[in-house]
């Protein structure tokens, strides 16, 4: 498992190493987006915040975005440093994980319009040799970075923000989509400006996979990753089947980093409930300490499958 932790941050660091440098410009047929910083890479992509100029009647207005733009490992850039080469080996795998890609991208759409609590894609476009999507850029702070700020948070707290990201996840297993990769540092907090409410909101559909009805994958190549902590002992092997009770031990575990500010030891190294018991705050209920014992159970046959355990 190491050994996959450390090839897939090799793989993040090599990517990075070939984003597109601040203040490149990327043009779709509805706007120009000029890169301002990379935000990160991994799942076959190099995410960007950008800048865009939007006309709202006569007053120009510059709004931030989050563009996803279509990279492999082992593409390269050209000499104009923008557009997307690869060897002629790699055109069947480019064009099947471009599809693949897409379609990550149009379902985004659709569930974001349907779910306020995932994040939103504003357009699809593709240039330089590759493809991107546009989402909307959230400047509220991750989860991890709120608790690692303020501690630990209260029980009524902590179940305000997950249930509004588990009935987001059951939308998403609804729609045969398993996210896989469920953590604080992918819930980020957004504030409504029509009401002024803060809600969370999940990002980061890097490695989320598409089933059929049937239950197989209809992705073909696969992006491999497992947090730690976060990533029931399944995940660290290939998925090749729908399971939702992935995603429900992810989310338990963020429950439970909300609980106590301490991420989750690894799953391998929880023999019974009582290794998470030890962190947990004495004055959370009793029902709330039994939604954590189900979603994390070790053997995924005794765990629960269905997020709406959260709801």
């Amino acid at each position: 498992m190491a050994v996959e932790q450390q090839q897939y941050q090799e793989e993040k660091t090599s990517l990075l190493k070939c984003a597109l440098p601040a203040k490149s410009m990327l043009h779709s047929k509805n706007n120009a987006y000029k890169i301002v910083e990379v935000l990160g890479a991994g799942g076959f992509g190099i995410t960007y915040k950008v800048a865009a100029d939007i006309q709202v009647g006569n007053v120009a207005i510059t709004s931030c975005f989050v563009v996803k733009e279509h990279f492999l490992k082992g593409c390269w850039r050209a000499d104009d440093r923008t557009t997307v080469l690869h060897a002629p080996t790699m055109e069947t795998d480019m064009k099947q994980s471009r599809k693949d890609f897409l379609e990550e991208a149009r379902r985004l759409n659709k569930l974001g319009q349907i779910s306020p609590n995932i994040v939103k894609v504003n357009e699809v476009f593709e240039a330089n040799g590759t493809a991107y999507y546009v989402m909307e850029y959230l400047d509220g702070g991750d989860l991890l970075h709120h608790v690692n700020k303020h501690g630990a948070m209260t029980e009524h707290a902590a179940r305000s923000l997950i249930g509004p990201i588990a009935q987001a996840v059951k939308l998403l297993h609804d729609n045969h989509l398993l996210h896989l990769d469920i953590k604080p540092a992918n819930i980020v907090l957004k504030t409504e400006q029509a009401t002024g409410t803060t809600i969370p909101v999940l990002i980061d559909f890097g490695i989320a996979k598409h089933f059929d009805r049937k239950g197989k994958p209809t992705s073909h190549l696969v992006a491999k990753g497992a947090s730690d902590g976060y990533a029931p002992i399944e995940q660290y092997t290939e998925i090749d089947h729908f399971a939702p009770e992935i995603d429900v031990y992810a989310l338990g575990a963020t429950l439970y980093f909300l609980l106590t500010g301490k991420n989750p030891p690894k799953a391998f190294d929880i023999h019974s409930f009582d290794v998470l018991k030890a962190n947990i705050p004495a004055t959370v209920s009793q029902h709330t300490l039994q939604i954590l014992a189900a979603t994390m159970r070790p053997n995924k046959f005794e765990r629960a499958h269905d997020a709406a355990i959260f709801l």
